[in-house]
Order: C-alpha cells, then sequence, then structure tokens
C-alpha cells in the first residue's frame, strides 16, 4: 500500500461540506437567492454570484469524477469555469451543485481512505476535503457580495450571523 502523506476521514469530508465548525452551509448561503440576485454583477467586482457558484460546481465535478477514476479534461482558461449564467439557469445550477454536495459526501463514506487515482500521496478524502475548502473559500466571496447587496443575513438568520 502506497503511503498517503495526506489524507482526510470521511467525518473531516462531511462537516467541510456541510459547513460545520465556523463556515456557514453552501445550501444557507444560495437557497434564498433569486436568479436576479445571484447574476448580479457589483460594479468593481468582477463575478456575479451565480458565476462563482458554476466555478465550485465545474471543480466539485470535477473532484467527483477523479475520485471515481475518471480523468476530466481541465479547462484551456480558468476563466472558463466562471460562465455567464441567466437568472433563468439559476434555479437549475443551484439544484446540480447542492446535488453534487450530497454526491461528495456518499464518496467520502465510500471511499475517503482510498489512495486517490488522480494522485498517488492523497487519499480520496483528501481530494474531497481540498475541494470542499475550495469551496469555502469561494462560499465567503459569497457571503462579502450578499453583505455589499443588502441580501445578508440569509433568511433564518440575523444580522450578527458571519
Amino acid at each position: 500500500m502506497a503511503e498517503h502523506l495526506y489524507t482526510a476521514s470521511a467525518h473531516a469530508v462531511k462537516e467541510l461540506t456541510d459547513g460545520g465548525g465556523q463556515f456557514n452551509s453552501a445550501e444557507r448561503l444560495i437557497e434564498d437567492l433569486t436568479g436576479e440576485q445571484a447574476t448580479l454583477v457589483l460594479p468593481g467586482a468582477p463575478y456575479a454570484i451565480a458565476q462563482i457558484v458554476a466555478h465550485m460546481h465545474y471543480w466539485q465535478s470535477h473532484a467527483i469524477a477523479e475520485a471515481q477514476g475518471i480523468s476530466p479534461e481541465r479547462p484551456a482558461h480558468l476563466m472558463d469555469t466562471f460562465p455567464d449564467v441567466s437568472p433563468e439557469e439559476w434555479p437549475a445550477l443551484r439544484a446540480a451543485f447542492l446535488a453534487g454536495l450530497e454526491e461528495v459526501k456518499r464518496l467520502a463514506d465510500e471511499r475517503s481512505g482510498t489512495t486517490s487515482p488522480a494522485r498517488n500521496d492523497t487519499t480520496v478524502g483528501y481530494d474531497l476535503a481540498e475541494n470542499a475548502l475550495h469551496n469555502a473559500y469561494h462560499l465567503g466571496q459569497i457571503v462579502l457580495l450578499r453583505h455589499l447587496v443588502g441580501l445578508w443575513p440569509p433568511l433564518g438568520g440575523d444580522r450578527n450571523d458571519w
């Protein structure tokens, strides 16, 4: 068996994916946004919330495929992973991204301790945890954008929420 320099348990992947600890869940941060709100690009901001979610969905799908032993092609340019999203496309994108989170947790349960098909020095759990941390980075951007347009807190929260 290969020595794994980097590993993460199924529990760690689930906690990071679900927004445990100091993180809000992705679902909580995007579930109440309308298509118009999600696709609004603020002056000076490079992306709308929907574009950020599309980017996270792209790389999450990439991580899921790699965990399953599939080698997806990488995009020619990083900008290709931030596509324009119409207000009408938002509900389907949101649902697909959230369904992907459930798939990540399922794969973590099944394969977290196995050697990553994509890298010899990591486990599938580590690769999925790394993707969850990537999502956390971008979810922080979504929190900031929501604050800037007065859409904070999400439904069910109060103004002191993080």
